[in-house]
């Protein structure tokens, strides 16, 4: 991420990330890679590492016996707790195979919440998606994650789920969640990876 020898100081991500179209959100993204000896007339090998963190919501909804059709509208990460930009110091110099980023997100920044981007419909299986930069958020009493809902009358309604957590740069974070019948939301189940690999690719440097 250079500029004529300028780094980059910081990235801010949208609030309202359900606007953005597919095509651009696939390139969504902060990616850093170090590097090593460069030789004249050979190629040089680079390893990029993704420097935001990837929040994925699957969500399903039951309807109660006898209810009409209950679809999510929409599902909001964090409530005036969540930071949209971070500061960032990266590495200039070595050879490591990993990145040296340093990010800095005030408290002070944390006073928004995100909309997250409706991915795709499966069956019954809602799923949703945001990216951010790192950082710790929200507390026990906090709703860390909002689904709205409506039905075929446009009957709407809210569920929320209460938690803090941590978000790192590089890493996935998968929600399973899923409303029952009585209308209790819960989350099935939690799954944290490394943001995967991607393609190669090779280019010229001039």
């Amino acid at each position: 991420p250079y500029n004529n020898g300028t780094q980059w100081t910081g990235i801010e991500v949208a609030a309202n990330q359900n606007t953005i179209d597919a095509d651009v959100y696939k390139n969504y993204d902060l990616l850093y890679a170090t590097y090593g000896p460069v030789e004249y007339k050979k190629r040089v090998h680079f390893i990029f590492y993704h420097q935001l963190a990837h929040v994925i919501v699957n969500a399903t909804v039951s309807p109660a016996s006898g209810e009409s059709n209950e679809q999510v509208a929409s599902i909001q990460f964090g409530s005036s707790n969540v930071a949209l930009r971070g500061n960032l110091t990266m590495g200039t110099t070595g050879s490591s195979v990993t990145p040296t980023v340093s990010w800095t997100v005030a408290d002070a920044d944390k006073a928004n919440h995100v909309m997250m981007r409706h991915k795709e419909t499966s069956g019954s299986v809602y799923t949703y998606e945001c990216m951010l930069p790192p950082q710790a958020i929200g507390d026990a009493d906090t709703p860390l994650l909002t689904i709205s809902t409506t039905d075929e009358q446009l009957f709407p309604r809210t569920y929320l789920y209460k938690s803090a957590y941590t978000l790192k740069a590089g890493y996935e974070y998968t929600f399973d969640m899923s409303v029952n019948e009585l209308g209790v939301l819960k989350v099935n189940s939690l799954t944290i990876t490394g943001w995967g690999t991607g393609a190669g690719g090779t280019g010229t440097v001039k």
